[in-house]
């Protein structure tokens, strides 16, 4: 069987898709067992200039003019080049398929905040967002989800029933374990870090509250002057002041700092380095970074909404994402205690990437 995969989230730097369809890849790679023919399928617009890592699996680069990258080259490119590839089965990991193709399509659908939250993205985005998941939905063979919480709401929206449903949560590399000294020291010495971090990773949203975390940061710095903020990941909300107007206006610029990116290969260190996590959301359809924290052994503060406490995230401090008060009194309880003491990181086992990556072959096997 050939399974083409829509691989554009893997191209320059993996964020959440990307990371969920390289957690899967590498299932598949060092599964001996694995008999089918993969082609990763990239537009060219996207790799022109960027890094692509195909893990040893086969590429096709595909577009020309206009349609070279985006929604134009999913749904006016991708369909000829599944045709030219004699493909069986197409895998859409990142909530959308092309719709003007015959070859069945098994697509993952990671959340559904752009219709139940329709404030939270422009008016644009959200309509592309809504109409081509919906059209997507009613004609995928298979759907994948990362929760039971985004299946019930995926039947409440868009009336999709169980038997093409399959819950796949994510998983955690077998990297995200406490990391050796050395390493740690040294990519504090690389990002220029020290003291005792907060850290929150993911991209920054209205929804995550980056305003109540800084917030509830700067209650507890008064108490703990050893203490920074890191926050990882892209700002990608639509307006108001910026992270560094926000650490300003509470006085502790000298103490926050924000990295756009940092490579998955640095997270567990950078997790080993942290004194806590912190994951404010009011939406999400898993919620990863948590479990990684755990994972390495850092305590971790989150949010209390469904899909974070379905994913057994035992040892979280669960708080009020919009109380300032509620997680600074949290995050205090955790920097008081002695420096290194860790929790035990039972999680790895618990939430590797095998079962994710095969519910999502045998829902492609059972399409094709």
């Amino acid at each position: 069987m050939k399974i083409a995969v829509d691989a554009r989230e893997l191209v320059g730097f993996p964020r959440g898709v990307g990371r969920y369809l390289q957690g899967v890849l590498a299932v598949w790679r060092r599964d001996r067992s694995f008999a089918h023919e993969v082609v990763l399928v990239v537009p060219e617009g996207q790799v022109d200039g960027a890094g692509l890592d195909p893990g040893g699996f086969a590429v096709a680069v595909t577009g020309h003019g206009w349609l070279r990258s985006g929604t134009w080259w999913e749904q006016a490119v991708l369909p000829g080049a599944l045709k030219r590839l004699g493909a069986d089965v197409v895998f859409c990991p990142g909530y959308t398929l092309p719709l003007l193709t015959r070859v069945p399509a098994v697509v993952v659908i990671h959340d559904l905040s752009f219709a139940d939250h329709r404030e939270w993205f422009s008016p644009r985005e959200g309509l592309r967002r809504r109409l081509l998941t919906r059209l997507g939905a009613s004609r995928a063979r298979r759907i994948l989800v990362v929760s039971r919480f985004v299946a019930g709401r995926l039947n409440e929206l868009y009336g999709v029933g169980d038997e093409r449903v399959r819950v796949a949560p994510l998983g955690v590399s077998g990297r995200f374990l406490p990391r050796p000294a050395g390493e740690v020291q040294g990519l504090a010495r690389r990002l220029g870090l020290a003291g005792d971090i907060v850290l929150a990773v993911g991209t920054v949203l209205e929804r995550r509250h980056p305003d109540v975390l800084i917030a509830a940061f700067a209650r507890v710095a008064r108490d703990f002057p050893a203490a920074f903020l890191v926050m990882v990941g892209d700002d990608r909300r639509l307006g108001g002041p910026s992270l560094a107007t926000l650490a300003e206006q509470h006085g502790i610029a000298a103490r926050v700092k924000h990295l756009a990116y940092v490579a998955e290969g640095d997270l567990p260190a950078l997790y080993s380095l942290a004194r806590a996590a912190v994951y404010l959301s009011s939406y999400e359809g898993f919620g990863l970074p948590p479990i990684e924290a755990l994972a390495c052994g850092t305590p971790v503060v989150a949010s209390r909404v469904p899909s974070l406490v379905e994913s057994d995230i035992d040892g979280a401090v669960l708080v009020d994402e919009t109380s300032a008060e509620d997680v600074a009194r949290a995050l205090a309880v955790i920097l008081a205690r002695a420096p290194g003491l860790r929790l035990a990181p039972a999680w790895t086992a618990r939430h590797g990437w095998d079962e994710t990556a095969a519910v999502a072959l045998r829902a492609i096997e059972e399409v094709a």
